[in-house]
């Protein structure tokens, strides 16, 4: 039967084979609901198998549709609930000129939006991980797929441009994700995946942070050589050599002394956070 001919109703027939084409890993969620079939295995089952969907489809042709986020489908999702202070979070964020991908953004049944974007491994799945009311679907998670319905409501997709064209996560997200991570894993340093480009976000935010005190001075340093080893010295040196109480001996000392581990890059930037005085162009 081809998909022109199933009923209306026969989401996950209708549906689940179109996404899988995209590379993107699904499985069958019950009829009308967000969970999953029940004696199966739920998430652990996702695949883009076209054998197996097609037996998923015979077997439950009028499933929803659960996707998996996270690096089996490259591509993360970002939950805005409106009914738990999401786009009053998202409206204080853009009043900081930090905006929302909105390229690729799907609606939820509660009015709320899917915003998709490519994998990046900071992307980790739970809730209020950008502020109240934001929640992230990355590795560990899934959403409803658009096409589903839930309590007589659709999921559906606001703009779609194509899996291939999926926007990168925003650098500032990036950075809040690094700066809370101080606070709450502050041994833990996070993945890098491109070295440049956390350069230069460094060397942005150190513009905006005073070389005066000592715990700065230290707290920077130690971020530094943790993140980027020897390399991280010459950015150290042209940041402090911005202070009066420079002195290249005692720097030296202490450069050596630094281990490399309990802090990272979020220190830098939760020390960024706030800061509106540019005291350096670096």
């Amino acid at each position: 039967m081809s998909n022109k001919s199933l009923p209306s109703g026969a989401i996950f027939a209708k549906f689940a084979s179109r996404y899988a084409a995209q590379g993107f890993e699904v499985f069958p969620l019950a009829p009308g609901t967000k969970e999953p079939l029940k004696n199966s295995h739920g998430l652990k089952d996702a695949t883009s198998d076209m054998r197996q969907i097609s037996e998923w489809a015979k077997l439950c042709p009028f499933g929803n549709i659960g996707l998996r986020t996270g690096s089996g489908s490259d591509a993360d999702v970002i939950d805005i609930d409106p009914d738990k202070g999401g786009f009053e979070t998202e409206a204080a964020f853009r009043k900081q000129r930090k905006f929302l991908p909105n390229r690729a953004v799907g609606i939820t049944r509660s009015g709320g939006r899917h915003l998709w974007v490519k994998h990046h491994p900071l992307i980790r799945t739970g809730t209020n991980r950008l502020g109240k009311g934001i929640d992230f679907r990355g590795e560990g998670g899934y959403i409803v797929a658009p096409g589903s319905v839930v309590d007589g409501k659709r999921y559906r997709f606001l703009c779609w441009p194509g899996k291939h064209l999926l926007p990168d996560v925003p650098s500032w997200i990036l950075d809040e994700i690094r700066a809370k991570q101080v606070v709450k894993e502050p041994r833990q340093a996070p993945p890098l995946t491109n070295l440049a480009e956390d350069e230069d976000r460094v060397r942005d935010a150190l513009q905006y942070i005073s070389s005066d005190g000592y715990d700065e001075w230290v707290k920077v340093g130690m971020a530094l050589r943790s993140e980027f080893g020897e390399k991280g010295r010459q950015l150290w040196d042209a940041w402090a050599s911005q202070s009066q109480k420079y002195d290249v001996v005692f720097q030296e000392r202490k450069w050596r002394s630094f281990n490399g581990v309990g802090v990272n890059l979020g220190t830098i930037f939760a020390l960024r956070q706030g800061g509106r005085v540019r005291f350096y162009d670096l």
